[in-house]
């Protein structure tokens, strides 16, 4: 009897943890899907508004230069200067409103979007990254790969201020049950404090707890070859 009424209460503790656990991960999803709504009108207000202006004056700048003949040099150097400052406010406002709300996901999924990412980061930043997927997409929900792009985000910002990277690989796995989401670089590493790398790593951690997974930081800064950011879940499907 005794020991009947020590699993009995086991369970119920077991069970209080897991109603527990599926009430705040139902508060937190609801609160992260709120800030993505946010983020996402407020990029479609960049693109659609902002972007557009911007398109007009680069339309009026170019009908200047094409039309103004009898105009000194200087002012000719200081229309195409302002025509070249548009088309750079263009692309400028279309990288944040991609960074802020990544469109492509609903359109193109995860693995065409993180392909598109490596290959802007190689371009911005004249380091070789690349993306491998050896998954199935379609296990994964939407708030999984929204998650598993802003950790991608976050891991090459902390790439480009802390690691000094010859070459970047980003790779998610399939491994029975769990997907591993894996970002290699091959750099100097985090030389910093445990407490600088806490915070550089805040955004990242709370995309993992979202996705009840695991961080696992293999920082080889001391050996000079890199830092792996490993991310461990489990497979929801």
């Amino acid at each position: 009897f005794a020991v009947a009424k020590n699993i009995t209460k086991r369970r119920q503790a077991q069970k209080e943890v897991e109603d527990n656990y599926k009430k705040y991960k139902t508060l937190a999803t609801h609160f992260k899907n709120m800030v993505e709504k946010d983020r996402k009108n407020f990029a479609y207000d960049l693109h659609e508004e902002l972007a557009q202006l911007a398109a007009a004056i680069k339309m009026d700048v170019e009908w200047l230069v094409s039309n103004l003949k009898d105009i000194n040099e200087e002012a000719k150097n200081r229309i195409n200067h302002a025509s070249l400052a548009s088309q750079l406010l263009i692309k400028k406002i279309q990288k944040i409103s991609f960074s802020l709300s990544p469109n492509m996901l609903d359109f193109f999924g995860l693995d065409v979007t993180l392909e598109w990412l490596c290959e802007e980061f190689s371009v911005l930043n004249s380091i070789p990254c690349n993306f491998e997927g050896l998954y199935n997409e379609s296990k994964l929900t939407r708030e999984m790969k929204v998650d598993f792009f802003r950790i991608c985000q976050e891991s090459l910002t902390n790439v480009i201020d802390h690691s000094k990277a010859l070459n970047v690989k980003i790779s998610i796995e399939e491994f029975e049950n769990e997907l591993q989401l894996k970002i290699v670089d091959e750099g100097k590493g985090f030389d910093i404090n445990k407490e600088t790398q806490d915070k550089i790593l805040a955004r990242v951690n709370g995309r993992v707890a979202s996705l009840n997974g695991q961080l696992t930081l293999d920082n080889k800064s001391i050996r000079g070859a890199g830092v792996q950011v490993i991310v461990a879940c489990q497979d929801e499907t």
